[in-house]
């Protein structure tokens, strides 16, 4: 058997044997997969059970809010007199009893009962909005620890390759057919080589700590699956600015400051009820001890008191407290419309990145990966047939594993932008856009309808 048939069947073997040490690694332990490393997120991020107990919270003040103000009850001595304090000397002493209601202005309670529902609903988006960046950055640092675990074994595959290498030109060198550097630049080669390996097995070890933030540092095992549970790819979208504003207008940041806006808008409603009166009404009970003239017992008393709370000096008081809510208002809807254009653009950009990726990735599938792994067969031909030397075939072969690293870092970078797509449109579990934005009006407005008095 030739030289060059012997190093290939050597490689192959090689291959063979770390693709066969690492499934059975992988079968010795279990693996995280992408959507198991997601679930292990969503189950222990404190941030989800912060905003859902606010959104709770809110839910809970809206009904509250909605409520009467509690009646006041009063009860005491009228009228005593000073140089006695005897409850039947005079007509006009009596012992009372009363109790009293307040009336909100207009609107008031309704309004602020709404408001605090929108609040809810508010913090209801915001949860939505946690999700979707727990989901995103567990996918972006899972696609991290991807790519290391990628590199570190293709290095691991050449730092063996080389070694065989070294051995051929070792074998070269003893009868004559190479010179003393051709070793000296094998044994180099594999030492830089050691010195990416140690490198990319540092890079790997940092992003599964980075990783171990949104999952147990427990659960992140030496290897992950390859290739089984990725993204799907999206659909084609329209360039167009405004039909793609329409269709980010779902996400629910977007959603969330939409309630904000409602908000500010209810609140404008809710300083204009300051130009209402209030309104009061109390009754008492008063009674009364003693005779009067005739020999007959005094007569008990009992009133009733309406009270108006009239805002006839409004200048400086419901006028301006009306207009802050108006500019508060505008603030919250400029806010909105500059969300809505920066959505859109991160959107658009990111969409056009991500074909660019796919693009890029579809030219090594096709062309790339091929020729230069045929690069470096046809330099060992020649180095063999001492048609080139050493140098020119350290080359080849650095350039293929340069290929195999471009190759596997451009994939993690598209699944990483794809991932990072998922997150801009909303799409909350990766394979379809999520249906709670559809019920979420439908939500408020029956909430709003049931604390509507």
């Amino acid at each position: 058997m030739s030289v060059i048939c012997k190093i290939r069947l050597i490689n192959s073997t090689s291959l063979l044997m770390l693709v066969l040490g690492c499934s059975v690694e992988s079968m010795a332990q279990p693996v995280l997969s992408l959507e198991k490393a997601v679930s292990l997120a969503l189950a222990r991020d404190a941030g989800l059970r912060q905003y859902r107990a606010a959104t709770e919270a809110a839910s809970e003040n809206s009904i509250a809010t909605g409520q009467l103000p509690d009646p006041v009850l009063r009860f005491g001595a009228k009228n005593l007199p000073t140089n006695t304090f005897s409850i039947d000397q005079e007509a006009m002493t009596q012992l009372s009893v009363g109790i009293m209601q307040q009336f909100p202005a207009g609107d008031s309670l309704a309004l602020q009962a709404q408001i605090q529902a929108l609040e809810a609903d508010s913090w209801r988006e915001r949860t939505a909005l946690q999700r979707l960046h727990v989901i995103n950055q567990t996918r972006q640092r899972w696609f991290d620890v991807y790519y290391w675990q990628q590199a570190a074994q293709i290095l691991q595959g050449d730092r063996q390759l080389f070694d065989q290498l070294l051995q051929i030109t070792h074998s070269l060198y003893s009868v004559g057919r190479k010179q003393q550097q051709d070793v000296l630049r094998a044994e180099l080669e594999i030492s830089l080589l050691k010195e990416k390996l140690i490198e990319a097995q540092l890079q790997l070890r940092e992003s599964q700590a980075l990783l171990g933030r949104w999952v147990d540092q427990d659960a992140i095992p030496m290897l992950l699956p390859d290739e089984e549970e990725w993204l799907p790819p999206l659909l084609d979208i329209p360039n167009s600015s405004h039909q793609m504003a329409q269709q980010v207008a779902n996400h629910p940041l977007l959603v969330s400051q939409q309630r904000l806006m409602k908000q500010s808008e209810h609140a404008v409603q809710l300083a204009q009820q300051s130009y209402k009166p209030r309104w009061g009404i109390s009754a008492d009970y008063g009674w009364r001890d003693g005779e009067d003239p005739s020999g007959d017992d005094r007569a008990d008393m009992f009133s009733v008191m309406v009270n108006v709370q009239l805002p006839l000096f409004t200048a400086k008081r419901q006028d301006k407290a009306v207009s802050s809510k108006r500019y508060a208002r505008a603030a919250e809807q400029e806010k909105y419309l500059d969300l809505l254009r920066a959505q859109t653009s991160r959107v658009l950009a990111m969409h056009a990145k991500w074909r660019q990726l796919s693009a890029r990735k579809k030219l090594f599938d096709d062309t790339l990966l091929f020729q230069s792994t045929a690069q470096a067969d046809a330099t060992l031909n020649a180095y063999q047939s001492d048609a080139t030397d050493f140098a020119d075939l350290m080359r080849a072969y650095l350039s293929d594993q340069r290929t195999k690293l471009d190759y596997q870092r451009l994939v993690a970078n598209e699944q990483k932008t794809l991932a990072q797509l998922h997150f801009l449109y909303g799409f909350d579990n990766a394979h379809e856009p999520s249906d709670r934005q559809i019920s979420r009006q439908t939500r408020t407005d029956q909430r709003i309808q049931e604390i509507t008095p």
